[in-house]
């Protein structure tokens, strides 16, 4: 696990997620300065940093309680719809967390003891483990505030026996579709690539990451980005992701359409001064980020839209085992 965090690049396509909760988007200044102090080995300045942070958002997650995360009991911190109402989830991990310590501890500790740390009876904690454990609290209070929200959502009513007829045609629509499709695959030099959507709207997506067009880039990736932001705010999401994955030159060399719904474009290029291959996958989208091969408003997402996969090493497919999927 502390090898996973110690990963920049893994950690801050996690960082992103956790911009898409209300407390926690307002506190990402902190938690990158935490990160940033973590990758540095500074693992006592990280560890103040996100017990500030997780006590400040459990305190603002429910205005009427109005209680940080050290006041709560373990049995509050339990979401059925995630893993974190796990009998070892969150409600067992924040029993640390919430231990009142007043004699002074000398010896080294490996848990999150909140208490004593900030009030200086815990002395020896600038640890990675410590620090460690302290960032998957933080991600699993995130997981716990996005089933809570989830859990509080009315329930979706019984469709009515004219919407389940509509979706048995629309059922039977799509395996007419899907039975009538054949693969195809389109090299650089054959007739019609360059003109082809898929070549197009990858060229599209490369010229803005290109050109540093942060707010085209957000058109290209819906599931990725909070729901309901202003295109200003998305696109400062995507520079987020992007901000430090210069893209200098690139040349597609393969279209595939390797399922109705599904295009994989094949290629090469710069990043970071890093020359390698690539393996770009899009999909047919509804407005709601769902497969619509049948749609007339779809238009073509990426399943993936973020830069870390493009750090390239000379040879190296980008896409990596399972980040395709």
């Amino acid at each position: 696990m502390i090898e996973i965090f110690r990963n920049s690049e893994t950690t801050k396509f996690w960082l992103m997620r956790l911009q898409g909760t209300d407390g926690l988007r307002q506190r990402m200044h902190q938690i990158k300065r935490a990160m940033d102090h973590y990758q540095a080995d500074q693992f006592d300045s990280c560890i103040l940093q996100l017990i500030a942070v997780m006590d400040g958002f459990v305190n603002d997650f429910e205005p009427e309680k109005r209680q940080g995360l050290a006041a709560r009991d373990p049995e509050e911190m339990v979401a059925w719809d995630s893993v974190v109402g796990h009998s070892l989830g969150l409600s067992n991990a924040i029993k640390p967390f919430n231990k009142t310590i007043k004699k002074r501890i000398d010896k080294e500790v490996h848990d999150v003891f909140r208490h004593g740390i900030v009030h200086g009876s815990v002395i020896n904690f600038d640890n990675v483990i410590v620090a460690s454990k302290a960032w998957n609290l933080l991600f699993a209070l995130d997981d716990w505030a996005k089933a809570t929200i989830k859990a509080q959502r009315p329930v979706e009513p019984e469709p009515q026996l004219r919407e389940v007829f509509a979706q048995l045609a629309k059922t039977q629509r799509l395996k007419q579709h899907t039975e009538a499709w054949k693969p195809q695959s389109l090299s650089q030099s054959d007739a019609g690539f360059n003109d082809h959507e898929i070549a197009e709207r990858t060229r599209d997506f490369m010229n803005a990451w290109e050109s540093g067009n942060y707010g085209m880039l957000a058109t290209f990736q819906r599931r990725m980005l909070v729901a309901g932001d202003s295109p200003g705010a998305q696109a400062g999401q995507m520079r987020d992701l992007f901000d430090f994955f210069h893209l200098s030159e690139y040349e597609l060399s393969e279209i595939d359409n390797e399922a109705p719904v599904i295009y994989n474009v094949h290629g090469t290029a710069t990043v970071n001064g890093q020359p390698g291959t690539f393996k770009l996958r899009w999909i047919l989208e509804a407005d709601d980020g769902t497969p619509a091969p049948l749609s007339t408003t779809a238009e073509w997402g990426l399943v993936f839209c973020n830069p870390t996969i493009w750090t390239l090493q000379p040879g190296l497919s980008l896409t990596g085992p399972g980040r395709d999927s």
